[in-house]
């Protein structure tokens, strides 16, 4: 579903002869959504799914690089031939050249608004634990419990099911969702569409560094 809107975006670009903002949109994409995240969020299949899973998975990987190839051939055309050369025996493409495959279309039919804004939430959530690592100086590699409070039906949805994903790429050792009343223990405080997010700091000598640390530096 991710990769339909860019090609209706990419397409249009191309139409109106604007090359460096079609450029730009499959940079974003490649780049920020295909490498950055997809990949990421391979990763729990990869070393813990099923082998439909595993299956599915690869099948998805390999089908969305092949596609951003023909995509992305008019603008370079000699790489995107090199690559699609390996790929299309993995795809089992039998073309002799990517100059004779179709160029990817925008189908409507294909766009899961739902999806898509579950994978966005996902995301949000991931960088929202991140960000308080970084402001808090608490190290990447250290597991962290979150506390999700004031949860609507949906994100508790959107929690469950993207638990594995959650616990792996957020490096969390738990994930407890707190009933309305309980405000929680002392922790630091954020947001994400649906729910508040909490993650208790062990300790008042945390709270004292992180306190020193932000008036050093402001």
């Amino acid at each position: 579903a991710d990769f339909t809107p860019p090609v209706q975006a990419y397409r249009a670009a191309l139409d109106s002869f604007r090359g460096d903002s079609a450029a730009g949109i499959l940079y974003e994409f490649t780049w920020n959504q295909f490498c950055d995240w997809y990949l990421e969020l391979t990763k729990p299949v990869m070393t813990g799914g099923s082998e439909s899973e595993l299956r599915g998975t690869r099948h998805t990987l390999v089908t969305v690089l092949e596609g951003l190839l023909r995509l992305a051939h008019p603008i370079i055309p000699f790489i995107t031939e090199t690559i699609w050369q390996r790929v299309k025996v993995i795809c089992g493409i039998t073309a002799d050249t990517i100059m004779l495959q179709p160029f990817p279309e925008y189908n409507a039919a294909q766009v899961d608004e739902a999806a898509l804004a579950d994978t966005e939430w996902l995301k949000q959530a991931i960088d929202a634990v991140r960000n308080i690592r970084a402001e808090m100086n608490i190290a990447p590699g250290k597991p962290l419990e979150l506390l999700l409070r004031g949860c609507s039906e949906e994100a508790v949805r959107r929690v469950n099911d993207n638990r594995s994903f959650l616990q792996t790429l957020a490096r969390l050792e738990s994930i407890t969702v707190l009933p309305a009343d309980d405000k929680g223990p002392v922790s630091v405080t954020g947001g994400v569409a649906g729910a508040a997010r909490l993650v208790p700091l062990p300790g008042v000598w945390q709270i004292g560094a992180a306190r020193a640390r932000r008036a050093q530096e402001g």
